[in-house]
């Protein structure tokens, strides 16, 4: 009988847990002797919330004033920059803003700080809203409003992958 010759393969899966310059540790896998794709700053699932949008009076009477676009929409204009999400950078933007009777913003006022570059975002995107205007009695009027947005880093969705 003639004898078999049995080779065994054997992949070979090392993980290698380094440090670069970033905050991160970056992560290589080398799959045998195909190649070795290094994956480098987390993805994170980052979003911008617009939590509350509410008038600063108590009078029932008035109808507030709702933005034009929906609120999706208006999220995604608020620029959450990618240094400040990989850094951890999370909180709250508050801002008072004054709606015109024909429905444009007025006298925008940061009044809870996060970062600078937020503080801009949030004030950016309330300046380039329209509103459909507040009412009284059918009658539009000008309304002071405050606005609440919440910056969350989220979770790691994934790796930027490099080669």
């Amino acid at each position: 009988m003639a004898s078999m010759n049995y080779k065994i393969y054997i992949l070979i899966i090392s993980i290698v847990i380094g440090g670069c310059s970033s905050s991160e540790p970056e992560h290589e896998y080398s799959f045998g002797i195909c190649s070795t794709f290094t994956f480098g700053e987390p993805i994170y699932d980052a979003s911008v919330k617009l939590l509350e949008f509410y008038p600063t009076t108590s009078d029932s009477t008035i109808t507030p004033p709702e933005f034009t676009i929906n609120r999706d929409s208006l999220e995604s204009l608020v620029f959450y920059h990618p240094i400040a999400i990989q850094a951890g950078v999370e909180g709250f933007v508050e801002a008072e803003l004054l709606v015109t009777e024909k429905g444009y913003p007025s006298n925008i006022e940061i009044t809870r700080r996060m970062y600078t570059i937020a503080e801009y975002a949030v004030n950016n995107v309330l300046h380039m809203a329209k509103f459909h205007p507040a009412k009284k009695n059918g009658v539009a009027i000008q309304c002071k409003m405050k606005a609440v947005f919440e910056f969350s880093r989220g979770e790691i969705i994934g790796y930027e992958e490099r080669r």
